[in-house]
């Protein structure tokens, strides 16, 4: 799907377009927007929070064909599939549930029978507030290309 609204798989006719905007939650915290091929990644929650708020901008597309009545592709897939190269280039927890997010990084148990925390066997990807670096921003951009 990421390909596709890249724009990289069309022969150059007409094309479809619609912005659409999808909200992400991360314990990775960053101040600027980080603009990619597919997506920008806008912060909107403090800078100081744990729990850091995005929004994910991009451009649904698709090219039609004569009497097409397709319309365009929901894109649930494509922040999907953003969400895990975020994940996985950052080295930190993206999702689209604040909540989700906030239980898998948290640093202490919820409750007595609570022995799992998902920080102790993945360092780093589940630690609370991460805070990331200009390296980090313009490095992404070249690894979503």
């Amino acid at each position: 799907m990421l390909q596709i609204i890249s724009g990289k798989v069309f022969s150059g006719g007409k094309l479809n377009e619609q912005e659409s905007d999808a909200i992400l939650y991360s314990n990775y915290n960053w101040v600027g927007p980080i603009t990619t091929r597919v997506a920008e990644l806008r912060p909107i929650s403090p800078y100081s929070s744990n729990v850091g708020a995005y929004v994910v901008r991009y451009v649904n597309r698709y090219e039609p064909f004569p009497n097409d009545p397709l319309v365009l592709q929901h894109g649930d897939t494509a922040v999907e599939q953003f969400r895990l190269l975020a994940s996985f280039y950052f080295r930190a927890f993206f999702h689209a549930d604040r909540t989700y997010v906030e239980g898998l990084c948290r640093d202490n148990p919820k409750h007595g029978s609570d022995a799992i925390i998902p920080n102790t066997f993945i360092p780093g990807y589940f630690e609370l507030g991460r805070r990331g670096t200009y390296a980090e921003s313009v490095g992404f951009v070249s690894f979503v290309s």
